[in-house]
């Protein structure tokens, strides 16, 4: 997008499986520049048939 904030941040996630069909993903993100958000975080669950 032109003239916007440029945007540096950084993301971590840890996967584990917690079964053969369970697994389970969390992620945080840190901003750096007003162009990225402070902070976030988030989940995911999966379920295989």
């Amino acid at each position: 997008m032109n003239g916007g904030d440029y945007s540096t941040d950084a993301t971590v996630f840890l996967t584990h499986n917690t079964s053969d069909r369970w697994n389970v993903v969390l992620y945080a993100l840190k901003g750096f520049d007003s162009g990225s958000p402070d902070y976030g975080f988030d989940g995911q669950i999966t379920y295989k048939f």
